[in-house]
């Protein structure tokens, strides 16, 4: 009797895997200055390669080709890119992934008075406290030079975002707080406030055969009171 084998034949197809790419940085929908310079951070991996992160190739919709790497830094133009990273390994397969960011144009400051408060009323030789915020999409944080608060009547009064000031003059002044930043570009917000007369040295009544008593004032003006 003779022994009999049998052989079994089994067909096994090897495909190539492909790529995986992440964009780590910028963050989609990012808002960047346009001051600012931007770093592109990504990683790449491969079945067959492994870490190919050094391959991606980095562009813009807008600047073109940006360079090649893992990570790289450029300065964008003004407007909206949609950044893509590519990736092609030792097989030919490629890969890509977006994000999109806006580069913004110069920004005016944002600014407001939060003391004094609009249509206030105080007396000549008041403490007044001045204070305010501001925000600069570029810049941050601006020197109190180029923060500046002026009165339609007295000019310049101060500087900054919190001080104290005295002995305005009399009369209904505009009081406007002033942002400058590096560009230029200036934003003031503004509020209305009088400072009226002290009334003082006023003397004792003077009664008068009628009856009625006369105060003088020191602006010489005279207040007539009756007693009933």
């Amino acid at each position: 009797m003779t022994d009999q084998i049998g052989l079994a034949q089994v067909n096994i197809t090897v495909e190539e895997g492909t790529p995986i790419i992440n964009i780590t940085s910028p963050e989609d929908g990012k808002l960047i200055s346009y001051k600012v310079t931007t770093n592109f951070i990504g990683n790449a991996t491969d079945p067959q390669d492994g870490n190919i992160s050094n391959l991606i190739v980095w562009t813009s919709s807008i600047n073109g080709t940006l360079g090649i790497g893992n990570s790289i830094n450029k300065n964008l133009a003004i407007g909206t890119h949609t950044i893509t990273g590519t990736v092609i390994d030792s097989h030919g397969n490629s890969v890509s992934s977006s994000v999109v960011v806006t580069v913004k144009e110069p920004q005016y400051p944002i600014t407001s008075i939060i003391s004094p408060r609009n249509t206030q009323s105080f007396t000549h030789g008041d403490n007044i406290t001045f204070w305010s915020s501001y925000s600069d999409f570029e810049d941050g944080t601006l020197t109190n030079a180029s923060l500046i608060w002026k009165s339609s009547i007295d000019g310049v009064v101060g500087n900054g975002t919190l001080f104290t000031r005295y002995n305005f003059s009399i009369g209904n002044h505009t009081f406007y707080f002033n942002v400058t930043d590096s560009d230029n570009l200036s934003s003031a917000d503004f509020v209305g406030i009088s400072f009226g007369q002290i009334i003082s040295d006023v003397n004792q009544p003077n009664k008068t055969e009628s009856g009625d008593a006369s105060v003088n004032v020191s602006d010489g003006v005279e207040v007539n009171s009756s007693e009933g």
